[in-house]
């Protein structure tokens, strides 16, 4: 093989101040480069924790909203039975006034079981 292919490694004369001088110079540039990128990582970390804590507010936001609308489908479900409910109770010839009583207190009771949710 050629050995002017291969280039050595550049030798450092610390005996002469310009070559002290230069070899300074390189780490320092280098330094600046690390610090640099050590900045840059930091602006990086920085910008994915506020990420982060958004996207777990929006998280939440949306469990509330899961659970809202839970809460709304079991209300509809319960409204549903009494519906159902008086309308059999209609049908099976009891009066309109003991009818809308016993209304009356399921609705109640549905009332008191959401105010407990609620709470």
């Amino acid at each position: 093989m050629d050995s002017q292919n291969f280039s050595s490694p550049p030798s450092l004369d610390f005996d002469s101040p310009s070559s002290a001088e230069s070899a300074s110079d390189r780490l320092l540039a280098r330094l600046a480069a690390i610090r640099g990128a050590v900045e840059a990582l930091r602006i990086d970390r920085d910008r994915l924790a506020i990420a982060l804590e958004e996207a777990q507010l929006q998280n939440r936001m949306m469990e509330q909203a899961i659970n809202q609308a839970f809460e709304e489908k079991d209300n509809l479900e319960e409204r549903l039975k009494l519906v159902k409910l008086a309308k059999s109770l209609d049908e099976s010839g009891e009066g309109k006034t003991e009818l809308k009583l016993k209304i009356n207190d399921l609705v109640r009771e549905i009332d008191k079981a959401l105010a407990m949710l609620t709470s």
